[in-house]
């Protein structure tokens, strides 16, 4: 400590840790986020961070199904051939 004081003894004086909490909210209807964005901004001192979750491998998968980009042979003989291996 002696040497950070030494280093800069006005900016020590006055120190003190920076503490927050934080606060989840679950938004499903997305159709508020609009509203609540537009609330916090006008909130000094409130800072709001949005966090999607990323969708897993079968979720992607099951995506790929619904949407039709799946091909499908009739045996492994068929599928080797046209993917040339």
């Amino acid at each position: 400590m002696k040497l950070l004081n030494h280093l800069a003894p006005a900016a020590w004086k006055n120190w003190s840790p920076n503490i927050m909490t934080e606060i989840t909210l679950k938004v499903t209807d997305e159709s508020l986020l609009p509203m609540l964005r537009k609330l916090f901004r006008s909130m000094e001192g409130v800072e709001m961070v949005t966090h999607r979750r990323k969708k897993s491998g079968i979720e992607k998968a099951l995506d790929d199904v619904k949407a039709g980009r799946v091909t499908e042979w009739d045996s492994p003989d068929q599928m080797f051939d046209a993917l040339s291996l």
